[in-house]
């Protein structure tokens, strides 16, 4: 009975759930728009899994296609959010900017709204990140100019490096003693602390790859199980470390009472402290709480790390392989700092307009997150005849926006010379590296100033060139070439290759898994009840890393039988041997295998006959199947056993003279009056302790509907008299 429960209740969890995606897929055609056809679990996120082209590529590609396909404005579901994209530049902006109220809040992931990390800007919904938002610009952007001294002191120091790595370094540098006074490069515990924790959570940060955030936004109706893993994920813990030394660095300057320190950790209590935190007055203004100054001071360093020195790395790359545009560069640089004058103005900083060009272009072409510019739906409303309701996302794709040829005259080129012209010559909406509108990136300013200052100091010491192997060198403009060395950071070293190609294996199984997954529903009408209770292995299965050491390789060849002369139309044999690919021959596979040496004068004849075929195949998914074969027919064998075995045993030890007496006594007040030429013989009278059919279930249905026949046709033939004598 509570098996059949079970069943019934999971039966009517996972309709509910069909009947909810069904529903969640219904909205798209309400709100009058058009779109791929999407998969009953994932959506259209198969769309975005092409293992063959490279990420930005694949969305530049895809986005291109859905626009010819269903024009500026379609809907897109990654699991059972509905995203509308948006290309239209006019419906953009009455979006972002004119009708801002109505899409105040950025995407939503439900595992990462965990304290303290749901109280910084990224997480906060509705009126709540306004008065965050306002104490968090007064404290960057008011005291700028006391950044650019901690900026000058490292680009001053870039002498030979590693362009990305050591861009990287840079910007943690930076960030750290901008936004929280730590001058990283001491030695002390605490800092080096700080440093490791740092690199361990943007190591480990990696949307594309945590299973986590993927299983979050195609089936939110996990969320409640997934963030109980959470605390478990790499990036979990490497963020509860650094909001541990945030904490405790927070503790260390509110009882310090520093006076004349201006990072933005500082700002931030001074706020509160202005504001009646320590006073206690009820002033106006705005309050911070501590998990919010901490996770918003989290959120700069985010939000800084992986956008500046990305931006700066590709800008390196593109003045290296375009000379005429770095000498254009830094020619500007000596006019506007002869004599190597010290940047301290930012004024002439921002005079500067071809640097400003460089950098408008760089972010053009490789914009830092593809996919950032994401706005919620918070009021439903009705915007150049598209429907909105709440819930729903409106998705930029900046990547295909800023390269595409419809906005931006040869778009792929590196022409920093457009952003020189007219700046209304384009669309104020086609350029959208930082968002636009209120909720734009807060380090916009912040990030400009850093890139401009590391490239004003690294152009006016040295040039940057391309060499054949798509290397950078950094020579001295003085001419001593040998004091520097090659740098191989533009170039993948063999790490990131073989890092790349495992990551493309992993995306071409996913690819192959999913797309047969895509017929899931058509066999789920026919094998309801075992889909219900396999439907984890899909799951499964599609997280499970493909490496090579868990594929098979081997060669497979096909020969007669040695044995007979004419070989001709005879029996075959097959030979199996694990070679690489370029062994799969006769010679090596089968040859060594014979038993029958052949004559080397027909060794030749032999191995024209043979057929041999290189296989490889996963053998992962090979012992899943197995084993979930071995399980299945496994639980079905000991159930049977304890059905034909166990089950009578039991039944037999709880049967006692009570339940037998109350068996006879049910038999005697339910069983049907019956006439004398009925009545079975006293021969035949068996009394029910005494009946061995009670031990099985079949005979007991054939008990009971015996005894419903009888009673049917008493009451028949208690009818017809009845009628009988009233006639």
């Amino acid at each position: 009975m509570i098996t059949e429960m079970l069943l019934v209740a999971l039966a009517f969890i996972v309709l509910t759930l069909i009947s909810l995606r069904l529903q969640a897929y219904g909205l798209r055609a309400k709100l009058g728009l058009k779109g791929p056809k999407v998969n009953l679990l994932l959506g259209n996120a198969l769309l975005f899994t092409d293992p063959a082209v490279k990420w930005d590529e694949s969305q530049k590609i895809l986005f291109r296609k859905l626009k010819q396909i269903y024009g500026n404005v379609y809907g897109l579901y990654l699991g059972p959010q509905l995203n509308v994209v948006v290309t239209d530049l006019d419906l953009a902006r009455d979006i972002l900017v004119k009708n801002f109220s109505y899409f105040t809040d950025r995407s939503h992931i439900a595992i990462l709204e965990n304290k303290p990390m749901s109280d910084c800007l990224f997480n906060l919904k509705q009126n709540e990140w306004k008065d965050v938002r306002c104490t968090m610009t007064a404290a960057s952007l008011s005291k700028i100019r006391k950044f650019i001294n901690s900026i000058q002191s490292y680009a001053d120091s870039c002498e030979e490096f590693d362009i990305y790595k050591n861009f990287q370094v840079l910007t943690v540098d930076v960030i750290a003693q901008c936004a929280f006074a730590l001058n990283l490069d001491g030695h002390g515990e605490v800092n080096k602390r700080f440093l490791a924790n740092c690199r361990r959570l943007f190591d480990s940060y990696d949307f594309n790859e945590s299973w986590l955030i993927k299983l979050s936004l195609l089936f939110p109706e996990l969320n409640v199980l997934l963030k109980r893993c959470v605390p478990f994920a790499e990036f979990s813990k490497a963020e509860q470390e650094l909001v541990h030394d945030l904490r405790t660095l927070l503790e260390q300057k509110r009882a310090a009472k520093l006076v004349g320190s201006k990072d933005i950790l500082q700002l931030l209590i001074d706020n509160n402290d202005q504001h009646g935190r320590s006073t206690g007055q009820r002033t106006k203004g705005i309050h911070l709480s501590d998990d919010s100054i901490v996770a918003n001071a989290l959120v700069f360093l985010l939000a800084g790390y992986e956008t500046s020195s990305t931006a700066m790395g590709f800008a390196a790359w593109l003045l290296a392989k375009h000379t005429d545009v770095q000498k254009k560069l830094q020619e500007e640089i000596e006019n506007k700092f002869p004599n190597n004058e010290n940047v301290k103005e930012l004024e002439a900083i921002q005079s500067m307009q071809y640097l400003d060009a460089v950098f408008r272009e760089t972010l053009r072409l490789f914009p830092p997150l593809v996919l950032l510019v994401v706005r919620t739906c918070v009021k439903a409303c009705t915007i150049r005849g598209i429907r909105f309701v709440p819930g729903v996302q409106v998705l930029f794709p900046t990547y295909s926006i800023q390269r595409d040829e419809a906005f931006w005259a040869e778009a792929e080129e590196f022409k920093p010379e457009r952003f020189l012209q007219d700046r209304k010559s384009h669309h104020q909406m086609a350029w959208l590296p930082f968002g636009a509108g209120p909720r734009n990136c807060i380090g916009k300013r912040f990030a400009e100033i850093q890139f401009k200052i590391t490239m004003i100091h690294l152009l006016r010491t040295y040039d940057l060139s391309l060499c054949a192997a798509s290397q950078v060198s950094i020579g001295c403009r003085c001419g001593s070439w040998s004091n520097f060395s090659k740098l191989r950071s533009i170039g993948p070293n063999s790490d990131e290759v073989e890092r790349g190609n495992y990551k493309a294996k992993r995306r071409r199984f996913a690819h192959v898994f999913m797309e047969n997954l895509a017929y899931l529903p058509s066999f789920c009408r026919f094998h309801r009840r075992i889909i219900f209770q396999l439907s984890v292995l899909p799951l499964i299965l599609f997280f499970i890393p493909v490496h090579a050491q868990f594929e098979e390789t081997r060669c497979r060849c096909v020969c007669p039988n040695p044995s007979v002369v004419q070989a001709n139309n005879s029996e075959r044999k097959l030979y199996i041997l694990s070679v690489p690919a370029r062994s799969c021959v006769c010679e090596v596979v089968v040859l060594p295998q014979l038993e029958v040496k052949i004559h080397t004068a027909k060794i030749e004849e032999f191995c024209v006959q043979c057929e041999c075929q290189y296989q490889s195949r996963n053998t992962t998914l090979i012992k899943v199947a197995v084993i979930l074969v071995i399980s299945t027919i496994s639980l079905l064998v000991v159930y049977m056993l304890f059905l034909q075995c166990l089950n009578p045993m039991f039944r037999q030890r709880r049967k006692g003279p009570s339940y037998e007496k109350h068996i006879d006594e049910d038999e005697n007040i339910f069983s049907p009056p019956v006439a004398a030429e009925m009545a079975p013989t006293s021969s035949n009278v068996v009394p029910a302790r005494q009946r061995q059919a009670s031990d099985s279930v079949l005979k007991r249905m054939e008990h009971r509907q015996s005894r419903w026949m009888a009673a049917v046709n008493e009451q028949r033939r208690k009818i017809y008299t009845d009628h009988s004598i009233l006639n």
